[in-house]
């Protein structure tokens, strides 16, 4: 397992909202007046602390990366194995550290770049999928559009998401025996 770095990618006024990008070229895209407290959902105008890293999902070590595994729950409620074109973890806090969230009916706007030697396969919408903290699945929500070399999707909130593929997981089962045919444990 690796952890994420929390650094502070950029500030954005929550009455105003804003963009903050990282040098690869995700940005996040906050609405005006579209920010409340996670605590009582009580709407909030200070400043947004924006912690943001991208994942590539190309990477080497990505499996001790992504946060549960590659495993998910797709719109129809079916599990599949995402194929992943590209995710980020995004927080957001007030100056005083107060968790901070989208405002219910507001969504900000993700721009996830597609690493260059997935480009050529990358289709034109791809399914927007954020982890579940409490069972590790990735679950489908929404969708995001290719622009460039780049994917760029709504979201209704804040957590881990993942631009990827739903294929259908296989499942497989056997039983090991030794050479006389008795059962392995």
């Amino acid at each position: 397992i690796r952890l994420t770095k929390k650094d502070l990618s950029g500030t954005v006024n929550g009455a105003s909202g804003g963009d903050v990008s990282l040098t690869n070229g995700t940005k996040i895209s906050l609405p005006a007046n579209g920010i409340v407290k996670a605590s009582d959902n009580s709407s909030y105008t200070g400043t947004v602390n924006v912690f943001a890293a991208y994942i590539d999902p190309t990477a080497a070590d990505i499996s001790s990366r992504v946060p549960g595994s590659f495993m998910a729950i797709d719109k129809n409620g079916k599990r599949v194995f995402l194929s992943s074109y590209g995710m980020m973890a995004v927080e957001l806090e007030s100056s005083t550290g107060e968790k901070l969230q989208v405002k219910p009916g507001n969504t900000a706007t993700l721009t996830s770049p597609i690493p260059s030697s997935i480009q050529a396969t990358a289709p034109a919408t791809i399914a927007l999928w954020y982890i579940d903290e409490k069972t590790g699945l990735w679950m489908e929500e929404g969708t995001a559009t290719k622009q460039g070399s780049s994917y760029m999707g709504t979201v209704k909130h804040f957590s881990f998401w993942n631009c990827g593929i739903g294929v259908p997981a296989v499942t497989l089962s056997a039983t090991l025996k030794t050479s006389a045919g008795q059962p392995l444990v």
